[in-house]
């Protein structure tokens, strides 16, 4: 299954998106092709699972999660914290967190981001 999430982007989470990419790099947990194996044609051509791109005169990061059976959690918790304070940086989002996460403790946490 593949999932895709977006939100905007700006230079105060640079740091946040560029661990994030790191975290869901397709090769995080997968055993390197050996000589003569083929690689999906889409990561030949360059696809990534975190991208910034523009639409709209915003940037906007967009990220894809492929969940299979062997891997149903891809970059594991560090890229879900991660994509809970991407969330986050979001102003279009942020209200709707804090409406949902009105009681909740330590917000930015790794737990509550994590969750999120």
């Amino acid at each position: 299954a593949e999932v895709s999430l977006r939100f905007l982007y700006s230079a105060s989470i640079q740091q946040v998106v560029r661990s994030l990419a790191l975290a869901l790099d397709w090769t995080s947990g997968l055993p390197l092709p050996r000589s003569g194996e083929c690689l999906p044609a889409d990561l030949v051509d360059g696809w990534s699972p975190v991208q910034v791109l523009r639409e709209g005169g915003e940037s906007i990061v967009r990220v894809t999660l492929r969940c299979t059976r062997a891997q149903p959690l891809p970059g594991g918790r560090e890229a879900f914290a991660l994509l809970g304070l991407g969330l986050l940086s979001d102003p279009e989002l942020l209200p709707q967190v804090i409406q949902e996460e009105r009681d909740a403790v330590d917000v930015y946490g790794t737990a509550q981001c994590t969750r999120r």
